[in-house]
């Protein structure tokens, strides 16, 4: 049973979930920015209510089961994430994959067991080296989610998080279902960066910022969300990304399109020896030939 509703019925919800507010600073003023203000609900804890990940998975199912099935909801990291599109991008792309969860693919398979366990995407997906769940961004519709949350009991959820966070129930949800004729929900992996854009091990000299956007230059995409995970947002000299791309932001509203400015090469840029676990290519094949402009 997939889940799907009319533009006018349908209403987006984006969430995060941390317990020190001051930390989500980048995220709230980036979705500020570009248009996510009415629809940005942050779900902060007191330290002494965080149970450990599996808070994010709880706390969103206390949320999600309060809205509309058909409600479009939208999760992301609290405090390495921040918007890089609008609100209309992020509801376009997501309905035109015809899928009724979208979870982030990233370079990195984590925790260790499960790279040999994914099936083989269909091309051009194929040719992306993103072929592993992130769990720290993710959009659904409510009803397909609360199914993700509910998939098991809560001591379940527990015992499975224990393995390696929350990012390990998604990873057990998605390849239980991914090719499941049977299942109820249609779930996809965003291994074209279409919506997310994980950061940890990619190859710097593959992006630019042009015009306040992050983009990929081999998989031809502009996400809405860039997931600087794994501190992936540190670069020599201090240097702060996720604080630079914010900054390239506001200059571009400030423009208000009239013109453009210099485009910003990040492989100008050295990686923070401290968060420097190495770089893998975005592809197996150059960026013309993977026909992904349509992610745009």
């Amino acid at each position: 049973m997939s889940t799907s509703a009319s533009d006018t019925d349908s209403q987006l919800h984006l969430f995060t979930y941390g317990t020190d507010e001051s930390k989500m600073d980048l995220l709230q003023k980036s979705a500020y920015l570009l248009g996510f203000s009415s629809c940005f609900h942050p779900i902060v804890d007191p330290p002494f209510a965080y149970e450990g990940y599996v808070s994010k998975i709880f706390r969103m199912r206390d949320r999600v089961a309060n809205l509309k099935p058909y409600d479009i909801v939208c999760f992301v990291d609290a405090y390495d994430v921040v918007c890089n599109g609008t609100p209309q991008e992020l509801l376009s792309k997501f309905t035109s994959l015809s899928s009724d969860i979208v979870l982030c693919g990233e370079l990195n398979s984590y925790p260790e067991g499960y790279d040999t366990k994914y099936p083989e995407l269909p091309y051009p997906r194929c040719v992306s080296h993103y072929k592993y769940v992130n769990s720290g961004c993710y959009i659904g519709y409510a009803s397909a989610l609360m199914h993700l949350y509910t998939w098991k009991s809560d001591d379940e959820i527990r015992s499975i998080c224990s393995r390696g966070g929350d990012q390990t129930y998604f990873i057990e949800y998605y390849l239980a279902h991914v090719k499941n004729m049977n299942s109820p929900y249609r779930v996809y992996l965003d291994s074209l960066q279409s919506l997310f854009q994980c950061m940890y091990k990619t190859t710097w000299s593959e992006f630019i910022v042009a015009n306040g956007r992050l983009v990929n230059t081999v998989l031809q995409s502009r996400a809405v969300f860039v997931h600087f995970n794994g501190q992936s947002f540190k670069a020599k000299d201090g240097v702060d990304l996720m604080q630079l791309l914010c900054k390239e932001q506001r200059i571009s509203a400030s423009l208000h399109g009239s013109m453009s400015y210099p485009v910003i090469q990040l492989g100008s840029f050295q990686k923070d020896p401290s968060a420097d676990w190495g770089s893998l290519p975005s592809s197996l094949v150059s960026g013309n030939d993977v026909h992904t402009r349509l992610f745009f």
